[in-house]
């Protein structure tokens, strides 16, 4: 099974590449668009590394299954929530790392992959 630090490497990591292979789209669109596409650039780039993908690589951890079309969906709402908030700027995301810290504390899956049951685990 991999660490909490691991996983969060490695959405560190993916978050990074997205971000950046969206800010092309940030100066043509406007900001909902904008927010709307990057989540889009989500779910194709894991689409794309659907095995493995860089993140994962860099943070030294892979999954037990290939990651169904169910578990990619859900890594990218949840990756939506660095883009959009309720009443103040990243509420939702620290609602999500919150939720997600505890559940991988819990139970060793993240939220995605605690309702697919898709596991990462460490290449150690």
């Amino acid at each position: 099974m991999s660490t909490l630090k691991q996983k969060t490497i490695a959405s560190m990591v993916n978050c990074t590449i997205i971000l950046v292979l969206s800010l092309p789209f940030y100066v043509l669109l406007p900001s909902i668009y904008w927010k709307l596409t990057t989540v889009g650039l989500c779910l194709s780039y894991h689409m794309i590394f659907r095995r493995t993908c860089i993140g994962m690589r860099l943070a030294g951890t892979r999954y037990n299954a290939p990651p169904t079309t169910a578990y990619i969906a859900l890594y990218s709402l949840s990756f939506s929530t660095i883009l959009f908030w309720v009443w103040i700027p990243f509420d939702l995301l620290v609602c999500y790392a919150v939720a997600q810290a505890l559940c991988i504390r819990a139970t060793g899956y993240t939220i995605p992959g605690r309702l697919t049951g898709i596991r990462t685990l460490s290449n150690e």
